[in-house]
């Protein structure tokens, strides 16, 4: 993923953004030690990790008991699933929380090696 930028659009009671660059795993969940924390009762201290090695990402449901959705399909829990520029990833129940997952080379802003975001 050299040069290019993972931007997840994160939506619960509005729209969020949180970029990463160069950044392996980016973990997600409701515990102080993720890269983005979600306070929410429909996710889960450690509800699941996006993976990017390669060249290509993919997501790993952590064994939530809330449930981690891709595209409206539900995840095995810790089985990998490739993901792809402009994929939806819902957290908890249906009108849980959403979070659109972009691929971009180019980043407007100030960009370290690793962003945290809390909603």
């Amino acid at each position: 993923m050299s040069g290019k930028h993972v931007v997840l659009m994160i939506r619960d009671k509005g729209w969020r953004k949180a970029v990463f660059s160069e950044l392996s795993e980016i973990r997600i969940g409701g515990a102080g030690d993720s890269d983005v924390v979600i306070s929410n009762d429909g996710v889960c201290d450690r509800h699941c990790a996006i993976n990017c090695r390669g060249g290509t990402c993919s997501i790993r449901d952590l064994g939530s008991k809330q449930r981690t959705f891709l595209d409206d399909s539900r995840l095995e829990p810790n089985r990998e699933y490739p993901l792809y520029h402009a994929a939806n990833i819902s957290l908890g129940a249906e009108d849980g929380i959403q979070i659109l997952f972009l691929i971009t080379e180019q980043f407007g802003g100030t960009l370290g090696t690793k962003s945290r975001v809390t909603t």
